[in-house]
């Protein structure tokens, strides 16, 4: 009786793990088909590949100053007066901000001095006028037995000292000249002057202040004319010519077509977009057009150059604002 009921369970055990493993492999055949449907076909995945390669525009652009600075203390001291305001246009040149410059101009006065004095050369050389009077008395002495060769010798060697003391004098008045323009030249390191002919779109300090040579004092752009830097598909390289113009579309707030001259074509291509570099010049009369907008390509061949305009405001002489001349005032006072 107990070897029966054994066999019972036992069969009753193997049933249960027959049923197990045939309800997990149905479980994992559900989930292996529920994945193919969800899984996208092959056209569909190309499909989205295509649209965001779609998404992003290889003629897109973005438009910048031809020229940008940040313009900073050009010697460590007293920064005595920004000589500029905001928005100011300024020409290649002209002083901008001035540092405080009094000791240096005393250098200036001191180096000038001994530069244009004469006196040392003029001793040197009565020096030099006087013993060579004593070396030939001498020897006009010895030759009438009336002074030994000794004193001959040594009134010689008087005289050739006195002529080297004289070349050592002349000597140094040129080296006093060479830092006389070492001065002024110093001298000039206490203005800020523009590079090039541009606007002043920010100041950063104030006058009054201390300043050391890494603090940026003011920022200068020139807008006339303005660059574009655009990258291109490789399919129309071959269209592009360096010194053409071209027709450019631009974005907001500009919103119209410009045209453009193509500087130059970057030679290296971007293979992973498959884009190469060009850079256009946009001319900009009286810095009309922003910087910082978009723009792209409008047509890849070349166009007809625009004829020639006026002169832009910014290229005319400057006139000096009141901050200005308070504070030119401001220093000639100091001086």
């Amino acid at each position: 009786m107990a070897q029966r009921r054994r066999l019972a369970a036992s069969g009753w055990f193997v049933m249960m793990s027959i049923l197990s493993v045939l309800t997990a492999t149905a479980l994992l055949r559900s989930s292996h088909a529920q994945a193919v449907l969800d899984a996208p076909s092959p056209a569909a995945s190309r499909a989205e590949i295509a649209l965001d390669a779609s998404a992003i525009d290889p003629y897109e652009g973005l438009v910048r100053p031809s020229q940008q600075v940040q313009l900073n203390a050009p010697m460590p001291g007293i920064l005595q007066a920004v000589l500029v305001e905001e928005g100011q246009h300024v020409q290649q040149g002209q002083v901008l901000a001035q540092i405080d410059d009094r000791l240096q101009r005393l250098a200036v006065e001191a180096a000038q001095l001994q530069a244009q004095s004469d006196a040392e050369v003029e001793r040197a050389r009565y020096a030099m006028d006087e013993a060579k009077i004593l070396w030939d008395r001498a020897v006009w002495s010895s030759e009438r037995d009336a002074a030994s060769d000794w004193e001959v010798r040594r009134a010689k060697v008087q005289y050739l000292v006195a002529q080297a003391a004289y070349q050592a004098a002349l000597e140094a008045k040129e080296l006093a000249q060479v830092r006389l323009k070492l001065e002024q030249e110093r001298l000039e390191q206490y203005q800020l002057r523009a590079p090039f002919a541009g606007q002043v779109v920010q100041i950063h300090l104030d006058a009054g202040g201390t300043v050391s040579t890494s603090d940026p004092i003011l920022s200068l752009v020139a807008m006339d004319p303005l660059e574009a830097e655009v990258h291109l598909s490789i399919d129309v390289m071959e269209q592009m010519e360096p010194g053409r113009w071209y027709r450019l579309s631009g974005a907001a707030p500009v919103n119209r077509e410009l045209l453009g001259r193509l500087i130059s074509v970057d030679p290296r291509i971007d293979w992973a977009s498959r884009t190469f570099r060009c850079l256009f010049r946009l001319e900009n009369p009286g810095g009309k057009l922003p910087s910082g907008f978009g723009v792209r390509l409008a047509a890849a061949s070349p166009v007809e150059p625009p004829p020639p305009s006026a002169p832009a405001a910014s290229e005319q002489a400057p006139t000096q604002s009141l901050p200005t001349q308070n504070a030119q005032a401001a220093k000639d006072s100091a001086e």
